[in-house]
């Protein structure tokens, strides 16, 4: 997962949230770009192009580049 400024600055479409995280779509390319995590404010890329089971997200909360963004 990573962040950058570009994709902080724009308008992206809520999708849904599983296991506390809310995901979106990208709101220039759409579902042509993997998924979106919101954490914290900050939007940050996911390899996921469709939403996660609860299992897998979960999964995501213990991944090392998530605790990058913790508390």
């Amino acid at each position: 997962m990573h962040t950058n400024k570009e994709v902080n600055k724009m308008s992206h479409t809520y999708i849904g949230t599983v296991a506390g995280l809310s995901f979106y779509e990208h709101g220039e390319l759409g579902d042509e770009s993997p998924m979106l995590l919101k954490l914290h404010g900050d939007f940050l890329v996911t390899d996921l192009y469709e939403l996660p089971t609860i299992q897998e997200a979960q999964d995501i909360t213990t991944d090392s580049a998530f605790d990058m963004w913790g508390e």
